[in-house]
């Protein structure tokens, strides 16, 4: 799995536009965006804008023992 930060523009509740900040892993950009549409939802924001999605690739470092 990536580590994603997904960055977009949601409403709240009461309709004022609030800039949200996902991070977490997923296997693709497409399931990242996924989890922060569901994420928000549950916190009951609505009109999800994707503005940008960052990926960083983990790297399984296999350490040499001496």
């Amino acid at each position: 799995m990536n580590m994603y930060r997904v960055l977009s523009n949601c409403l709240d509740r009461a309709g004022l536009p609030l800039p949200v900040t996902w991070y977490g892993e997923a296997i693709s950009p497409k399931q990242a965006v996924e989890k922060m549409e569901t994420e928000a939802k549950r916190n009951g924001w609505s009109d999800i804008e994707i503005i940008r999605i960052y990926e960083r690739k983990q790297i399984n470092d296999m350490g040499v023992a001496a």
